[in-house]
């Protein structure tokens, strides 16, 4: 089966829906805890931002990335978040009660408000 979509505007592409990740250390999107960058891709109207982590064992020795900003993700019309294993959902409920967005960048998406979250956890 073959699914096209056309857009016809730059802001019309991103009524996509973005399927996201969550690492044990509440990173998303590759917005990373304390990084270099953050709290601009956090703030920014921009639609992306570079990114430079801290070294982690999370996500290995690559710590230059570029990433949708929190507006840029903001620009679709919800967001799915996929989350695997009892460990994630405690970051998770801690995310979920906690808006310190720098050490927990995942955070700042479940305190929107303008976009729906959707979170799909299995064990």
């Amino acid at each position: 089966m073959i699914r096209e979509h056309f857009f016809h505007s730059r802001h019309e592409m991103f009524t996509i829906l973005p399927i996201l990740s969550m690492g044990t250390d509440g990173h998303t999107a590759s917005l990373f805890p304390n990084s270099h960058g953050l709290e601009y891709a956090l703030k920014s109207k921009k639609l992306c931002a570079d990114i430079k982590a801290q070294p982690s064992d999370v996500f290995g020795g690559n710590l230059e990335r570029m990433s949708l900003t929190l507006h840029g993700l903001l620009q679709s019309t919800s967001i799915i978040l996929l989350i695997t294993g009892d460990e994630k959902m405690d970051v998770y409920r801690r995310a979920l009660n906690n808006s310190d967005y720098i050490n927990t960048p995942v955070s700042a998406v479940f305190w929107q408000s303008e976009v729906p979250v959707d979170v799909y956890w299995s064990p």
